[in-house]
């Protein structure tokens, strides 16, 4: 049998953004082409290999008990809305964020440059159209579509881009720092930030899980 016919499909659309949490069975249907940023995690559990085998003919080994055991039948996860953030160089928006992992997207109109502030975790940026260049205290590189440049931990940076090109930023966040309090000050609702996956009620420790978030892997994708 197949797990196919018990899966929701969701359609995909350019830009759109999901936040699939752990627990959550899911597939890639044909022709998609997304950016994923996860949990760190070496745990997967295959259900179904879509009758896949490798070049011997041997088909991978599935987990039906082990992965059964943790599906949460509740899980319907929804293309999140974008969170619009503050800045008159570029067009940059908050896709996703949890205690995990937060993904940015920052759009350039013309040519223009944007600080990319230090933060405690590494960061990653990757052009999905145009090209950047990275100036880190001198060091300076050149991204182009497909290409990622690994910012370090505590390292401030000038992301200058061209026009029409669109970077992805990803980092693990400080959540009151770095995606409540700019959001906030750029006028987002706590409905709108809870949609990312921040948990808002008052003080947010960034330790803490996203609620009803098992103990497994999360991650999102966005298209």
């Amino acid at each position: 049998g197949s797990a196919a016919g018990c899966l929701r499909q969701v359609p995909a659309e350019p830009g759109m953004t999901v936040l699939i949490p752990a627990g959550t069975p899911h597939a890639l249907g044909a022709g998609i082409l997304l950016y994923e940023i996860q949990q760190p995690s070496n745990v997967t559990f295959r259900l179904d290999d879509w009758g896949r085998v490798d070049a011997f003919g041997v088909a991978r080994a599935l987990h039906h008990r082990e992965g059964l055991a943790l599906v949460d039948p509740r899980s319907r996860p929804e293309p999140i809305p974008r969170v619009p953030l503050a800045d008159p160089a570029a067009d940059r928006a908050l896709l996703v964020a949890t205690a995990y992992f937060a993904l940015e997207r920052i759009a350039f109109a013309e040519d223009a440059a944007v600080r990319i502030a230090a933060v405690d975790s590494p960061q990653v940026l990757t052009p999905v159209t145009g090209a950047v260049t990275l100036d880190a205290s001198g060091w300076v590189s050149t991204a182009a579509i497909g290409e990622t440049v690994i910012l370090p931990a505590g390292q401030e940076a000038k992301l200058s881009g061209h026009p029409d090109s669109v970077v992805l930023r990803g980092w693990v966040p400080d959540l009151e720092r770095e995606v409540i309090s700019p959001a906030r000050a750029a006028g987002a609702t706590d409905s709108a930030i809870r949609g990312l996956g921040v948990p808002t009620a008052g003080a947010v420790d960034g330790t803490r899980r996203v609620a009803h978030e098992p103990v497994q892997r999360s991650g999102a994708n966005s298209c």
